[in-house]
């Protein structure tokens, strides 16, 4: 088997999914309607028990799905936000905007509203760190935020109103990816700070993920209406037109290199292996101004969730077979 071939398996494995489920959609649906233009994050678990899934269901509360909890979890979330979810020692912890607006966070760390107030409309991200979660968020003030344990408060930089920063853990702390109210996209954490020099689609959020050979890949929506990834696997436009108001997700893989998933032009659902060949329209149609999460199981497989045009979330199963 060739290196790109290698490199490449849990994408393949996923697009064999993507055939089937096309032809015979019930068995990979979630019977879960979600909430309107909110989009479910997803959380690596094991290799045997696949990913847990967070989103906001139709009721407005959080909702979780997957072998370590699934339900309601007792929680309103604020209309139109969505949950954020990490891994951590004996679970998982999510973080969301509370339909007060705070900051919350819940799961096996521990439940509580942080009393910090968040931007109306915008979402949190969380990650594993040592000690805890830290938590990136988008405060009332407009400012870019972070609470836990490596640090909290104002990190001193003005967001673009109405967006979400996402955060991931990396060498020795943590790196956040966010638009700027200057409508660029710029990187913020112990690993370094500065303007990445792209322009964002206004509304959009960009997606980061730290990679297995060190560093990290920021994925976002140019203000060209393409999606774009910038780091050490590629730099440039992927010549790939995104929905309006839609924002890509990344995972990495053990091989070093990253899967790029969002939400084509067309509508439909798309994943790609930036330098490769691999990937595509993977023919499951979206609902409109959501986004896709993605994730990489233990056993190097991938794990995608949607919001499909029906308003359900939708999964493939975890280790779908070649």
């Amino acid at each position: 088997m060739s290196t790109r071939s290698s490199r490449s398996a849990p994408l393949r494995r996923f697009l064999i999914w993507a055939a089937t489920a096309a032809i015979c959609a019930a068995p990979q649906m979630l019977a879960a309607p979600a909430q309107a233009a909110t989009n479910p994050r997803l959380v690596s678990a094991s290799t045997s028990t696949g990913s847990e899934v967070a989103f906001q269901a139709n009721t407005h509360d959080l909702s979780l799905l997957g072998p370590a909890a699934s339900g309601d979890a007792g929680y309103g979330l604020l209309p139109g936000t969505s949950p954020a979810i990490t891994s951590v020692a004996g679970g998982f912890e999510v973080a969301f905007q509370g339909n007060s607006g705070d900051l919350w966070k819940t799961g096996a760390l521990g439940s509580a509203d942080t009393g910090a107030g968040m931007l109306n409309g915008t979402s949190p991200a969380i990650t594993a760190v040592p000690g805890g979660v830290q938590i990136a968020f988008q405060a009332n003030s407009g400012h870019l935020w972070t609470i836990g344990p490596l640090g909290s408060g104002d990190l001193g930089f003005g967001m673009a109103a109405g967006t979400s920063p996402a955060i991931t853990a990396v060498a020795g702390g943590y790196e956040i990816a966010f638009q700027a109210n200057t409508g660029n996209v710029w990187r913020v954490g112990t690993a370094g700070v500065g303007d990445l020099g792209f322009g964002m689609a206004p509304g959009t959020n960009p997606a980061i993920v730290a990679l297995a050979g060190g560093g990290f890949e920021v994925s976002f929506q140019a203000n060209t209406g393409n999606v774009w990834v910038t780091g050490p696997v590629n730099l440039g436009d992927l010549g790939l037109g995104m929905k309006a108001a839609t924002s890509p997700a990344i995972a990495a893989l053990s091989s070093g290199g990253i899967v790029v998933s969002f939400q084509a032009n067309t509508g439909n659902l798309w994943a790609v292996e930036p330098g490769t060949s691999f990937g595509g329209d993977l023919g499951l149609g979206m609902k409109a101004a959501t986004s896709p999460s993605v994730a990489t199981l233990a056993n190097g497989d991938i794990q995608f969730a949607f919001q499909a045009n029906t308003g359900h979330i939708w999964t493939n199963p975890p280790g779908f077979p070649l």
